[in-house]
């Protein structure tokens, strides 16, 4: 006996089970997953930071660049220097980024210097790196970083063609902090940035700089976010290359910030999952109480109508389920008592009826015993009458066959008694002309030609009547023959049209084969021949009704197998024919002497003995196409 349970139990239970189970489950899913998405998050917040501070630092190069043409622009036209001095001391004013400005002539020393320096006047710049490429002919030149010894700060020049002079601006890389500063936003990111060499020229702490540091990994290895030990401790490094100078953009993040960020997410996580859980069991413990009251007050009543008590009334619900249930089943108790006093009413008629039923049933099997005898007397008949239409279809089919050959045979030896006659003539003649001393040289040469020609008419007509023999002899045998063989189909195909070839001169059906020659297939040839010869006589009575037309065979390899397709371009096939041409005894030709059962024998043919199928396309007015596909081998 199976033990019983309580509902509010099952109920608090399930509700319980099936929600906290889920939450439990997607709270272990999220934790396992928080870490890879939050990886994924710094390491895509790190990524952005260094293309932004790559995109800031290009862009901060652009507009000295812009102005330093400008100015040079204009010091073309000035030449002394008190008007030199106006021009820089207004320029420097309006412009944020060169800290010093210089003038070298076509000798390579320095002729000018803004703000006024007497002591770097006369300076030797000839084998300065920007001074030789803008005299070598560029249009401008960025110099490497260097530390300016006079100002103690990481500085770049930008140089640029003043006629037969230099013009170089000096920018000092300190102007790179605001960048820096603006955009790191969270406590404890390294940032900075290394010239092509891998030193520090901007650094979140600056020192690093001022000491000339040297980035470990920048010249090693290309880094996404990953796991390096820096600075005595453990980070994740992002290293970008920038078009600038050669210059990299370096972050390194603390692994522990990356670790507290995970630890906030799961307490969190956990935070949530513990308020949910604990809304859901009150939830669920208020429902169940309300729903074990409703089912409670239904019981109730089911225990009074089990004991005949048939007028009962159900308090309403809060749960429209359960008042419809109260409802109906009100309405079932006053339907169940008057079904009582009519099964009273109705025992008494169906006990008597069930003794006339008795009556009966007994004559009723009599009766259907004899006609499953006379059913199963038909079936046979059916199937005798079958098998006597289907010999005759194939005795049809065989009388065509040797009418057709025996024309065929006809022919040729027709030709051969005439010409044997001729001969038979010619020969009298001479022989007549040579006993009478008449013979001529001109009649004995025209004899022999004539001999000649009589000759070879009658060796193609012979070998005419020997094809014809063999290739019947060769179907003959075959029909006699049911093992399967080795079969070239374009021979086997071409010795079954010729055997047929009288048939169609008379209905006037031209027939052409496309085949691959080296197609060989064991199959079952007496089967094959059957095939064919229905669908060709087929398309020449139905598709073209003995007027004359085109008959295409095409014969092709499959993959598993080969296809044979016989096309016809007559009069075609309505869809609603095509779904029966292939079931026994249909037949649109009933009148004119058609059984219905060659397109069917067809079909058997091919799905039993040659183990294959056979499908038709039909269009009316367009033609039909009878598609064989046909395996390489069958099996004994």
């Amino acid at each position: 006996m199976k033990k019983s349970m309580r509902l509010d139990r099952i109920l608090s239970m399930f509700i319980t089970a099936s929600i906290i189970i889920p939450l439990l489950a997607i709270s272990i899913f999220a934790m396992n997953y928080s870490r890879s998405f939050l990886v994924e998050l710094s390491k895509s917040n790190n990524r952005q930071i260094v293309e932004n501070l790559k995109a800031n630092v290009e862009v901060f190069f652009v507009e000295p660049q812009h102005d330093l043409n400008i100015l040079r622009d204009i010091l073309v036209s000035k030449s002394t220097k008190t008007e030199l001095e106006d021009l820089f001391a207004i320029y420097h004013v309006n412009q944020k980024q060169f800290s010093h400005y210089l003038i070298v002539n076509d000798e390579g020393r320095v002729e000018y210097s803004y703000p006024a320096g007497e002591s770097i006047v006369g300076f030797d710049y000839s084998n300065a790196n920007y001074y030789k490429a803008i005299k070598g002919g560029a249009e401008e030149f960025w110099s490497p970083t260097y530390v300016d010894t006079k100002y103690n700060e990481i500085s770049v020049d930008y140089a640029l063609p003043l006629d037969d002079k230099v013009l170089i601006g000096t920018i000092h890389l300190e102007k790179l902090r605001n960048i820096l500063n603006s955009i790191i936003n969270e406590e404890g990111l390294i940032v900075g940035i290394t010239d092509h060499t891998g030193v520090y020229i901007l650094h979140s702490d600056y020192a690093y700089v001022e000491q000339r540091f040297t980035d470990p990994y920048v010249n090693q290895k290309d880094l996404n976010y990953e796991q390096v030990f820096y600075n005595n401790d453990s980070y994740f490094g992002t290293i970008i290359d920038s078009d600038f100078l050669g210059w990299h953009i370096v972050l390194y993040e603390p692994v522990s910030t990356l670790n507290d960020k995970i630890n906030s997410f799961i307490v969190f996580l956990t935070i949530i999952i513990i308020i949910s859980v604990v809304a859901v069991v009150l939830i669920g413990n208020q429902l169940t109480a309300r729903i074990i009251k409703n089912l409670s007050n239904v019981v109730h009543k089911t225990k009074e109508v089990a004991e005949g008590e048939y007028g009962i009334e159900i308090e309403k619900s809060q749960f429209d389920e359960f008042n419809e249930i109260g409802s109906n089943f009100m309405h079932m108790a006053k339907k169940i008592q008057s079904r009582e006093t009519q099964i009273l009413k109705q025992s008494n008629e169906i006990e008597l009826m069930n003794q006339d039923l008795e009556k009966r049933v007994s004559v009723r099997t009599n009766e259907l015993t004899q006609a499953n005898i006379k059913l199963e007397e038909t079936i046979e008949n059916l199937e005798t009458t079958k098998a006597q239409l289907v010999e005759s279809e194939k005795l049809a089919s065989l009388g065509n066959l040797i009418a057709g050959l025996s024309h065929e045979i006809n022919t040729p030896l027709g030709i051969i008694l005439t010409t044997i006659t001729y001969m038979k003539e010619e020969t009298e003649t001479i022989q007549q002309g040579l006993i009478n001393n008449k013979l001529k040289k001109d009649d004995l040469k025209n004899f022999i030609g004539s001999q000649k020609d009589s000759e070879e008419l009658i060796y193609s007509s012979i070998t005419k009547a020997t094809n014809l023999v063999n290739s019947f002899k060769l179907i003959s045998s075959d029909q006699n023959n049911t093992e399967n063989r080795l079969t070239n189909m374009c021979e086997y195909v071409g010795k079954i049209i010729l055997s047929i070839e009288a048939h169609l001169e008379n209905a006037g059906v031209l027939l052409n084969i496309d085949c691959d020659p080296d197609i060989e297939i064991v199959t079952n040839t007496r089967a094959l021949y059957e095939v064919v010869v229905n669908l060709i006589l087929n398309a020449v009575l139905h598709a073209y009704n003995q007027q004359g037309g085109t008959i295409d065979i095409h014969i092709h390899r499959l993959t598993e197998g080969i296809s044979l397709i016989v096309e016809d371009y007559g009069s075609g096939i309505n869809d609603e024919n095509l779904k029966h041409i292939f079931e026994p005894f249909f037949t649109t030709t009933r009148g004119a002497g058609g059984t219905g059962l060659g397109l069917n024998i067809t079909y058997n043919t091919v799905r039993q003995k040659l183990k294959g199928n056979i499908r038709c396309e039909s269009e009316i007015g367009v033609g039909t196409k009878f598609i064989i596909e046909l395996p390489s081998f069958i099996e004994e």
